[in-house]
């Protein structure tokens, strides 16, 4: 029985780990109500019409510089991110990721995200992981300027566009 629960377990962590990492790192997004798995439609009714859209290979960017934000989605029918956001770029000070604010100190930002579980592990890759999520912080001269936070899926991460 104990055998059975601990493989369902491992089932659920592996089948839906992109979902409870997301379910973790949403509450700490802070940008105009936008999360990460937010479909395209509920985006442009809470901010409007994008300035901006980008077609890029195996996804589309909706491109707000007047507010601040960036946003990356998903056009791969078979991923979790199918028309969602997988990518929050924010390079407005009204807003945060996980407490950090444009203009702070790199420092202190480094041990804040540190704080909540993200390192720099993946070779290859920029920014500081936790799992398939990932930070990447812009700075000019030890102030941050622009923060993005993201989510590797797990099937378009395998894929070459």
């Amino acid at each position: 029985m104990s055998l059975m629960i601990v493989s369902l377990g491992i089932f659920i962590c592996c089948r839906y780990g992109q979902y409870i990492l997301v379910w973790q790192v949403n509450p700490k997004i802070h940008a105009n109500g936008i999360k990460l798995m937010m479909p395209a439609s509920k985006v442009r009714n809470l901010i409007g019409e994008e300035d901006e859209y980008i077609q890029g290979f195996g996804g589309y960017i909706l491109s707000y510089p007047s507010k601040g934000l960036r946003l990356t989605l998903l056009n791969d029918e078979d991923t979790d991110f199918y028309h969602k956001v997988s990518e929050i770029s924010i390079s407005s000070p009204e807003y945060t990721l996980f407490d950090i604010t444009i203009d702070e100190d790199f420092k202190k930002v480094l041990n804040n995200i540190h704080k909540h579980g993200f390192k720099r592990e993946k070779p290859g890759y920029p920014g500081y992981w936790k799992g398939n999520a990932y930070i990447i912080i812009d700075t000019d001269s030890d102030k941050i300027k622009g923060i993005t936070i993201g989510m590797k899926d797990s099937v378009s991460s395998s894929r070459t566009y």
